[in-house]
């Protein structure tokens, strides 16, 4: 009876483990960044607490540069892993069509460690409102959902660009917005965005 209790125990142990080591992988359209970025996190936190915990002046002045170090370090790699996202599949984009655009594409713009930002480029298809004489504003508001189409929980964002000349109907405008650390790494099971209106983000 102890020999089929431990064998029981050791498979869930296994299957467990399997489990655990199956949600750690790329995503097809953010590639390594989410599991990045948690490292990132995770390897802060534990230099931030050690700190914390230290009253030792030469210990945490170690603490310190290693920290700075650390930062710099991975920021390094997060630009240089920039140049593999071109690599990946395109986000996939739901739009809404009651607009003077429409979203042709999302792609990765920038990477850092606290910052994942999507250029996005439409196609103008009417007139733009003015802000005010002589500036216009195109706002898209959107947020991530994951590959059984529901919703990652606090990804709703906005992008948004400035122009100083008239936006013209027929031709593409490009639009910038971001997401921070702490949405990135909810974002293993990203599958594409869905544009949402002002009235819906502003719920968030």
């Amino acid at each position: 009876m102890r020999k089929i209790l431990q064998l029981s125990v050791l498979v869930l142990f296994i299957i467990t483990s399997c489990s655990t080591g199956s949600s750690q992988k790329e995503n097809k359209y953010l590639g390594k960044i989410p599991l990045m970025v948690a490292d990132f996190q995770n390897g802060q936190k534990k230099l931030e607490e050690k700190a914390e915990n230290s009253e030792d002046f030469e210990e945490l002045m170690k603490l310190d540069k290693e920290l700075k170090d650390f930062r710099k370090g991975y920021d390094e790699k997060m630009e240089a892993y920039l140049n593999e996202t071109k690599t990946l599949a395109p986000i996939p984009v739901k739009i809404l069509n009651e607009k003077p655009f429409k979203i042709k594409n999302a792609v990765i713009n920038a990477l850092g460690t606290n910052n994942l930002n999507l250029k996005l480029t439409l196609d103008v298809t009417d007139e733009v409102p003015f802000d005010t004489p002589g500036r216009q504003t195109i706002w898209v508001y959107y947020k991530a959902v994951d590959s059984q189409g529901n919703d990652i929980s606090g990804t709703k964002t906005v992008a948004s660009n400035v122009s100083r000349k008239k936006i013209i109907p027929g031709t593409e405008y490009e639009v910038f917005g971001s997401w921070s650390a702490g949405q990135i790494i909810n974002m293993e099971d990203f599958a594409g965005i869905v544009e949402i209106t002002k009235e819906e983000y502003s719920r968030h």
